[in-house]
């Protein structure tokens, strides 16, 4: 059932609870909720099926991220992380000096423009490689969200994602799951939740 069907089926038989102070009107609606009662990989699951549209908010002490779902699909994703900024992924995988992404921060703050239209203007790096490097980059951020043990999330229905790195995952959000918890869960946590449907 599409989200927005189940929450006019709700409304319709439900009686409406009182405005909540501070809201304003057309405020996106809020779903929240904790990681150590629905862990991310069950979360997607179900905003999947409900075919969610707008920004999940995910944080973990001072780690913060932003999933921005369409139909239930992540289509994009933001972080606070230092070390996931373009020029420090860049770094760390070798394909660009550190001097060449400081000299690229320096002009950053100039507002010569982005950092990555920078270091091409530079002639350090490609376009292509510039566009595999944030493909990559995104997929970083968003399954490194598997490893955390313990956090809140928040999704902001029909909310947009501002500036966000676009995932070119072409798979479904089943294959998605399946990847990161491969790749990404501790294996403790992955036999801590069989036991726990087992027990069902």
């Amino acid at each position: 059932i599409p989200l927005d069907d189940l929450r006019a089926l709700v409304k319709k038989h439900v009686k409406a609870a009182p405005p909540r102070a501070g809201r304003r009107r057309g405020e996106a609606s809020q779903l929240a909720g904790d990681l150590s009662e629905v862990e991310l990989p069950d979360l997607l699951h179900q905003l999947h099926g409900l075919r969610a549209t707008g920004v999940l908010m995910v944080s973990s002490g001072k780690k913060k991220k932003a999933i921005q779902l369409r139909d239930g699909y992540p289509v994009a994703v933001k972080s606070n992380l230092i070390h996931e900024c373009l020029g420090n992924y860049l770094v760390q995988t070798g394909r660009l000096s550190n001097e060449a992404m400081l000299e690229s921060l320096a002009r950053m703050e100039k507002g010569e423009g982005l950092q990555g239209q920078i270091l091409v203007a530079m002639d350090v790096i490609s376009e292509d490689e510039i566009s595999a490097a944030l493909r990559e980059q995104a997929e970083r951020k968003l399954f490194e969200i598997f490893e955390w043990k313990r956090g809140t999330f928040k999704l902001e229905i029909g909310s947009r994602l501002k500036r966000g790195n676009t995932l070119a995952l072409t798979t479904s959000p089943a294959n998605i799951i399946l990847t990161g918890v491969r790749t990404r869960t501790p294996l403790d946590r992955i036999h801590a939740f069989v036991g726990r449907i087992g027990h069902r």
